[in-house]
Order: structure tokens, then C-alpha cells, then sequence
């Protein structure tokens, strides 16, 4: 299967080159921050022609923190899993995605790092590929040229504990560079610039 794997892409969706794939995934921070970015961006995500898509809010996504019901009908009437700390399975592999980050500000899908356990703690041991919307701690979670590590350190003692996971997909930290099972997938810099390519895996 190939995995066509995007995010942040902050309203810049329609200017993207989007590979054919089988699965189309997005970690979120798509700027749905009120109805009207909502409503055109599941249009523009759902005429996309993947077999399947797969969609993890991020913490710019507040329309869907406050919409949570409505928005998960909604996309899945458009044949999208919304994945808010739950799991889909596709072609026998297991996806399970979490939007959750640390608290920094105001944002949406926002708890302080010793909380987010309890998160973390839903995620199946049988995970073949975890989606996050942000980075674990010190994999991928440092703003180019800085030093301060913005990831999870929950989540990454979670990922020690996964026995069958195969890949990571994050965003969130726009420039972070990760190494081993982890993949940032943003397409914007830090500067919100369209510069990266989509993330495609074979699995």
C-alpha cells in the first residue's frame, strides 16, 4: 500500500501537488477555525481520489475540537476517518490517531504533558502506524535553529511500548527533522511557506 501522508498545510491545500496513493493522511492543522474553512477543505479533501483518507486535527483545528460529534458524521459520510484518539482499520494494517499536543498558549487539542498519558494510553498495543499531530519528546520536535525539545515526553515513553508499530507520522513542528520510525510530515516552514513535497511511504 502507499501511504500519501501531508500536514500543517494551514489553507494552502489547494495549491499542493497530492501523489496518487492508496491513502491519502493528513495530521492535521488545516486552519479549520470556523464553518466556512471547514466546509470547503472537506470538500477539497474528499474529491481527492485515494481509495482511502484518514484526517488527525491538529491545534489549529478548533472548529472540529468544538464540533467533535457532528464533524465525525460528517467526514465519514464522505467516506474520511476522523481519527480523535481511535483506531481504523485498512488493508489489515491498524492506523490510530491522536490530535493531542502539549499546552502552549491558547490552542485546540491542548493538555499539559502529564496528563496527555492517559492518552497515550489508549493507543493499542496492536498499532501498526500511529498518527500524532505533534512530535514525541526529542525526536523531530525542535523549530530549525533552535535547541528547546516542544514534544511529548509521555508520548514518547507510550511509543517505547508499542510492539508492532512500523511508522510515526507527525507535523505540528514545521522544520523538526526526526530520524528512525518517524516521519514530519509538514508541508509549510516555519515561515508558512509551501516548500516541502508529500511524505509517501510503501508499507
Amino acid at each position: 500500500m502507499r501511504l500519501v501522508c501531508l500536514s500543517d498545510t494551514h489553507g494552502c491545500h489547494n495549491y499542493l501537488d497530492v501523489p496518487q496513493g492508496d491513502i491519502l493522511i493528513h495530521c492535521g492543522d488545516a486552519e479549520l477555525n470556523g464553518y466556512g474553512n471547514y466546509e470547503e477543505f472537506l470538500y477539497w479533501f474528499a474529491k481527492q481520489k485515494h481509495k482511502y483518507k484518514i484526517f488527525v486535527p491538529g491545534n489549529h483545528d478548533f472548529y472540529i475540537q468544538d464540533h467533535q460529534f457532528n464533524c465525525t458524521l460528517e467526514f465519514e459520510k464522505r467516506g474520511i476517518s476522523l481519527l480523535i484518539d481511535k483506531a481504523v482499520v485498512l488493508n489489515n494494517v491498524k492506523f490510530y490517531g491522536s490530535p493531542w499536543t502539549p499546552t502552549f498558549m491558547d490552542w485546540a487539542f491542548m493538555k499539559d504533558d502529564d496528563e496527555l498519558f492517559m492518552n497515550w494510553e489508549e493507543i493499542p498495543h496492536s498499532t501498526d502506524i500511529l498518527i500524532t499531530h505533534g512530535p514525541a519528546y526529542g525526536n523531530g520536535d525542535c523549530v530549525k535553529g533552535k535547541k528547546q525539545h516542544l514534544g511529548s515526553k509521555t508520548l514518547d515513553d507510550a511509543i517505547s511500548y508499542l510492539p508492532n508499530i512500523k511508522h510515526h507520522l507527525y507535523g505540528h513542528i514545521h522544520t523538526g527533522v526526526p530520524t528512525g520510525i518517524a516521519h514530519n510530515c509538514s508541508v509549510l516552514n516555519e515561515e508558512y511557506k509551501l516548500v516541502n513535497k508529500a511524505t509517501i511511504l510503501e508499507i
